[in-house]
C-alpha cells in the first residue's frame, strides 16, 4: 500500500481568522496537509530559511510590508519550493507582478474555496517540479556549451553577442566579459551580408567558410541560424570536430521541439490532436522506427495513434496483453530496453525491433495511457532521450486528462441541450392543452352559469330549500370555473404580448379607477378604504387593461381576506426612476411557513380564517407574470394576525 505523505504548507499572513479558515479548508480536501502559520514579514523569512515546507502561502499586505517583498527576499536566498500569492483586496497588476517575480500562482482570497485552493497548491506544486526540471536541463543545456569542443556565440538580430562559450574565448584569446555585447563582425569578418540574410530570410546556412579575426589567423566553419529574435553561431575548426556539431544540433532540435509541445499542448483540447501530435514529436524526438500511443481501457492499452509496424500487435484495437505492458500497468515505471535479447520474458511484437521504450503517460500520480516506441538501431535509444521523453509525456497526460475532461463536459452539455429540447416541447404541449381546455370550456361554462341564474329567478316559497341550495351551489360551482378559465387565458393574453411592442401607461389614472370599482365592495364589509396616490401622473411601459387587472386583483384580494371593518389603504409614489404601488391591509395576514409558495400557480394559503374564502390560487401567480413581463418587481410582506402588502414597482417610462 502506498502512503502519501502529508503536504507541509506555511501561511504568511497577519490576519488569524485568515489561518483558521485556512486550516478549515484544507481540512476539508481528500489531500492531507500540514498548516504552520506565522503572522508577519520577520517571521515568515526567519521559517522560510529553514526549508522545511513544502509550500508557501503569503498574503500580499504584511502590515508596513509586502508579501511581494517576501516573495523577492526568498528568491534570492534560493528557496524553491512553490510560493502562492494571495490578497484579499483585489489589487490590480498584483497577480502579474508575483508572477513575474517567481510566484507559481495567485489567489483572490475573497472568492477562494476548499477545491480551489487544494487545486492551485496541487497545481503550483506540480509546476515547481516541472519548471524545476526544465531549469535543470536549461543547465545541462549551457553546460553543455560551455564544455562543447566548437565555439559558439548567441547575438541579438543586430549581431551584438549575448552568450559565448569558453572555446569560443581561447579562439579570441580574450574572456566572456570582454566579448558580451560587442558585434559579431568584428570576429568574423567585416562582410554583413551574412547577418542581412539571417534577419530578413531566416535562412539556416551550414557549411560557411569565414575568416575568423583570431591571433591564430586559423580558417573555420560557421554555422548560422536564427532562433526568434536571436542569431546563433557555431564556430568549428574545418579539421574535425564534425560528430560533436551532429549532436548539438540534435540536442537544440530536441529542445526546439520540446518547446513547440508545450506551446501547443496548451492550446488545444481535442484529444486525438493531442495523441498525434505527442506521438509525432516522440518518434522525431527519439528516432524510432515505429510508435504507438494509447489510453487505458478496461486495465488495457487502446491504441488510439500508431506509426509503423503495429497491425500485428493489436487485438481489436489493444495493444496485445504481454507481460512488459502488465508491469508497466501494475507499477506505472517507465523503461527503456537498449537490447531486447537481455531481457526477461520479453514478448517481441514485430522481428526487427532491437530496443525498445515504454513511457506511462502520468497524471497527478495516476496512469492515463502509455507510449510505446521501437527501433532496430539500438544506439539511438540513449538515456538522455529517455529523460528527455518522460519530460514530453508528462505534459501529454496533463494535456490528456484536460481533453477528456473537456470531451465529458461536451458530452453532457449536449445532453443537457436535448433534454431542454424535449421538456421545452413537453411544457409547450402542457401549455397548449391547458389553454385549449381553458379555452373550450368557457361556453359550456357560460351556458351552465347562464340557466342556473335562469333557475334561480324562477325560483319561488313553494320550492324546495335543498332544491334552492342546489341551484346556488351550481351557480357558485360555475362562477368560480368563469373565473379559472379567465386567469388561464390572461395568463395566455401575457405570453402573446411578449412580441408587442410597448407602449405608456398612466398608473395614477388606473388607481383612481380601481379605488372607485371597489369603494362599493368594502362599504358592504363596513371597510374603510384610503387612497394615497400622486398628483401627476406617473408614466409606465405595459398593457393598460393587464396592469388594470394586476392592481384590482391585489385589492379584491386585500377586501376579500380583511374581516368587516378592517382598514385597507392603497398607495401609489415615486421612487427615483421607479412608480411603486401597494395596497396595505390590516386582515387576516399569511402565516410565514406558506409565504415562499404564494405565488406559484394554483396555491392557496388556507388558515381557519380564510378556508371558506372563495379563489383559484392563480391571481398571486397571474400579477406577478405581469409586472415581471414589463420589467418590474413584487412586492410583499405579512404577518399572520396583523396584515398583509402586497405591491410592485416598475420602472418608469423616459419622457
Amino acid at each position: 500500500m502506498i502512503t502519501v505523505q502529508p503536504i507541509r504548507v506555511l501561511l504568511v499572513d497577519d490576519d488569524p481568522d485568515y489561518h483558521a479558515l485556512t486550516s478549515r479548508m484544507l481540512a476539508r480536501t481528500d489531500q492531507t496537509f500540514v498548516l504552520d502559520w506565522v503572522g508577519s514579514y520577520q517571521e515568515g523569512l526567519e521559517v522560510m530559511l529553514k526549508r522545511e515546507h513544502d509550500i508557501y502561502l503569503l498574503d500580499y499586505n504584511l502590515g508596513q510590508m509586502s508579501g511581494l517583498e517576501l516573495l523577492k527576499q526568498a528568491q534570492t536566498h534560493g528557496i524553491d519550493a512553490p510560493i502562492i500569492m494571495m490578497t484579499g483586496q483585489g489589487h490590480q497588476g498584483v497577480d502579474l507582478e508575483a508572477l513575474q517575480a517567481g510566484a507559481m500562482d495567485y489567489i483572490d482570497k475573497v472568492e477562494l474555496k476548499p477545491t480551489a485552493l487544494q487545486r492551485s497548491i496541487r497545481y503550483s506544486m506540480e509546476r515547481a517540479h516541472i519548471t524545476q526540471q526544465l531549469r535543470e536541463n536549461e543547465e545541462l543545456y549551457r553546460s553543455l556549451i560551455e564544455e562543447a569542443f566548437d565555439a559558439i556565440v548567441l547575438t541579438k538580430l543586430d549581431g551584438t553577442i549575448t552568450l559565448v562559450n569558453n572555446r569560443f574565448c581561447e579562439l579570441m584569446h580574450t574572456t566572456a566579459d570582454s566579448l558580451i555585447n560587442t558585434p559579431i563582425q568584428g570576429y568574423i569578418g567585416q562582410d554583413h551580408d551574412l547577418l542581412s540574410i539571417l534577419t530578413e530570410q531566416g535562412t539556416v546556412f551550414e557549411r560557411l567558410l569565414y575568416p575568423i579575426d583570431s591571433q591564430d589567423g586559423i580558417d573555420v566553419e560557421i554555422s548560422a541560424k536564427r532562433i526568434g529574435q536571436r542569431l546563433q553561431f557555431i564556430i568549428r575548426d574545418i579539421t574535425g570536430r564534425k560528430e560533436s556539431i551532429k549532436e548539438r544540433d540534435q540536442y537544440i532540435q530536441q529542445l526546439t521541439i520540446l518547446r513547440q509541445v508545450d506551446s501547443e499542448l496548451s492550446e488545444v483540447l481535442d484529444m486525438d490532436y493531442v495523441m498525434s501530435m505527442a506521438l509525432d514529436a516522440a518518434v522525431r524526438l527519439s528516432g524510432a522506427d515505429a510508435g504507438c500511443i494509447g489510453l487505458i481501457e478496461n486495465n488495457r492499452i487502446l491504441v488510439k495513434e500508431a506509426i509503423g509496424h503495429f497491425n500485428d500487435a493489436l487485438e481489436d484495437g489493444y495493444l496485445r496483453d504481454i507481460p512488459l505492458v502488465r508491469h508497466i500497468l501494475n507499477d506505472n515505471t517507465p523503461r527503456l530496453i537498449q537490447n531486447v535479447d537481455e531481457e526477461p520474458d520479453y514478448v517481441q511484437l514485430h522481428e526487427k525491433t532491437r530496443a525498445q521504450m515504454l513511457l506511462p503517460l502520468m497524471s497527478y500520480e495516476r496512469m492515463v495511457g502509455l507510449l510505446n516506441l521501437e527501433t532496430s538501431k539500438p544506439e539511438r535509444f540513449t538515456k538522455d532521450i529517455f529523460e528527455f521523453l518522460q519530460l514530453v509525456t508528462a505534459r501529454v497526460a496533463v494535456a490528456l486528462e484536460n481533453a477528456q475532461l473537456y470531451q465529458i463536459v461536451q458530452d453532457r452539455f449536449a445532453e443537457l441541450e436535448r433534454l431542454y429540447v424535449q421538456v421545452s416541447h413537453l411544457e409547450q404541449i402542457k401549455t397548449d392543452m391547458i389553454r385549449i381546455a381553458a379555452h373550450d370550456l368557457r361556453n359550456p361554462v357560460s351556458v351552465i352559469l347562464g340557466y342556473a341564474e335562469l333557475l334561480e329567478g324562477m325560483v319561488d316559497d313553494t320550492m324546495p330549500e335543498r332544491f334552492k341550495k342546489y341551484i346556488s351551489m351550481i351557480e357558485t360551482a360555475a362562477r368560480r370555473m368563469q373565473k379559472i378559465t379567465t386567469d388561464i387565458l390572461s395568463l395566455e393574453r401575457i405570453e402573446n404580448l411578449q412580441t408587442q411592442e410597448l407602449s405608456p401607461a398612466d398608473l395614477t389614472s388606473l388607481v383612481a379607477e380601481i379605488y372607485s370599482d371597489f369603494e362599493g365592495q368594502a362599504l358592504l364589509k363596513s371597510q374603510k378604504l384610503h387612497l394615497e396616490t400622486v398628483d401627476t401622473p406617473l408614466m409606465v411601459l405595459g398593457d393598460p387593461t393587464q396592469l388594470h387587472e394586476a392592481m384590482a386583483n391585489l385589492l379584491s384580494n386585500a377586501v376579500k381576506y380583511t374581516q368587516e371593518r378592517g382598514d385597507i389603504t392603497i398607495k401609489l409614489e415615486k421612487n427615483g426612476e421607479f412608480a411603486e404601488f401597494r395596497v396595505i391591509d390590516n386582515g387576516f395576514g399569511i402565516p410565514e411557513n406558506m409565504q415562499f409558495q404564494l405565488f406559484q400557480p394554483f396555491y392557496r394559503a388556507k388558515t381557519d380564517e380564510t378556508k371558506d374564502v372563495e379563489g383559484t390560487g392563480l391571481g398571486l401567480y397571474l400579477i406577478k407574470s405581469i409586472i415581471e413581463r414589463y420589467g418590474g418587481n413584487i412586492i410583499f410582506q405579512s404577518k399572520y394576525g396583523k396584515g398583509s402588502t402586497f405591491g410592485f414597482s416598475l420602472p418608469l417610462a423616459s419622457e
